[in-house]
């Protein structure tokens, strides 16, 4: 049918987005040409984010918005169309998420997050990670069964904006991992691989840009372990001036919740709620100290053993729920028992836990038994659980801290 192009209408539900429908071009031939997008239509509260911005970058958004057509590839990009795809819960001062796959085929899409740290001159530091940023570190196109046959490294690229220009920063103010860091950790500390002998392996590695804080920590997803499970190869944290690495045992545990977001009602709050989570240790780590002269609620959260080999150190984690104004968590227990502050040596596993609250303001009961205060609001509250504690390294004693968050939306 010459002069005549095919369209097939594509429809697509997202959670984010609502429903939308793109068109997908193609030549007599029948082959693609483009996709045809629909008119943009804005709802209220993104009408609101449009009107917020600023012409001057200073927010996550404003750069989110500024950001060069090529971390869009395929996807139409202009900033009515942009806003719609972000990811509202992530969204902050300082970090944003989104993305959107059109669903097709190899039709593609985007990923992008975005993260500013502080920098010490002022001046904010911008982190840009995006789907498309990964670089092998191994192919082995000769592997044999059971062997490694691919690593990959999903890095973030640094910026400062100048004159409305992105202007690259050098990529050594945030180290990297070498493949030579990651077969030594795969041949002398994974075991994992060796339970399935015929199997082709691959690792895929990724720097995950925070929410809050300043700790940048590199994650992998390996075919050979849980497929469900991300595991922390290194840790880095921004200085002001650049990213430093961190203890090893910030690497190497780590925080998971069982859920990405929860929801309750105000009354199911009331009533008790239970959150389940698990603190894991990926290897044995000696040289461990809990943080002197404080109580549970002030960074004490290393558990000492009691010289048994049943018993060995764990991590213990403390719990925060805070927003809007409201706050709960062990603050203030009151006066801690001595106790012999030695270092020890955390042993691998994963340790299960639940954080449990009846939806009311507490510091925690001190000495004299101090009463709950007032119901938490309908709102969006951020659940933070962290291990913190010393680590001897051969640059001395340093503090480290391990932690996750996740948020919790109460509901009338």
């Amino acid at each position: 049918m010459t002069g005549i192009v095919f369209r097939l209408l594509v429809i697509l539900t997202a959670f984010a987005v609502g429903a939308w429908a793109q068109e997908r071009v193609v030549d007599d031939n029948g082959k693609f040409v483009e996709w045809k997008w629909p008119e943009v239509k804005l709802n209220a509260e993104e009408h609101k984010l449009l009107a917020g911005r600023s012409d001057t970058p200073k927010m996550a958004i404003d750069y989110y918005l500024a950001l060069p057509a090529k971390y869009f590839r395929n996807v139409e990009n202009s900033v009515e169309r942009r806003v719609t795809f972000i990811e509202r819960e992530t969204l902050s001062d300082q970090y944003l998420h989104a993305e959107y796959w059109i669903p097709s085929v190899d039709a593609g899409g985007f990923r992008v997050t975005i993260r500013l740290f502080d920098n010490e001159d002022g001046e904010p530091l911008i982190a840009v990670r995006h789907g498309g940023g990964n670089k092998r570190l191994l192919e082995n196109d000769k592997a044999k069964p059971g062997e490694l046959i691919w690593v990959t490294l999903g890095r973030p690229n640094f910026y400062r904006f100048r004159e409305g220009k992105w202007v690259p920063v050098d990529g050594g103010i945030l180290p990297g991992v070498t493949i030579e860091q990651v077969l030594d950790r795969y041949r002398n500390h994974y075991k994992a691989h060796l339970k399935q002998p015929t199997q082709t392996k691959y690792i895929a590695l990724g720097y995950e840009l925070p929410r809050t804080g300043t700790t940048v920590r590199v994650t992998g997803r390996e075919n050979f372990m849980n497929p469900l499970k991300k595991y922390v190869w290194a840790t880095f944290a921004f200085d002001g001036k650049k990213f430093v690495p961190r203890p090893a045992i910030e690497g190497h545990a780590s925080i998971e919740f069982s859920k990405s977001r929860y929801q309750f009602t105000v009354a199911e709050a009331a009533a008790g709620i239970a959150i389940e989570y698990t603190v894991a240790v990926s290897e044995e780590l000696s040289g461990i100290l809990p943080i002197p002269g404080g109580s549970a609620g002030m960074g004490i959260t290393l558990a000492q053993p009691d010289g048994t080999p049943e018993k060995p150190g764990r991590l213990v984690p403390f719990e925060t729920l805070t927003g809007n104004g409201q706050r709960y968590g062990m603050f203030d227990t009151g006066l801690p028992p001595p106790r012999e502050e030695r270092a020890i040596v955390l042993k691998s596993g994963i340790q299960r836990y639940t954080f449990k609250w009846d939806g009311r303001n507490w510091n925690g009961g001190s000495d004299t038994s101090r009463p709950k205060g007032d119901s938490f609001p309908p709102g969006d509250y951020v659940l933070n659980v962290s291990c913190a504690g010393l680590a001897v390294t051969e640059d001395g004693t340093v503090r480290f801290r391990v932690e996750n968050e996740v948020v919790v939306k109460l509901v009338e």
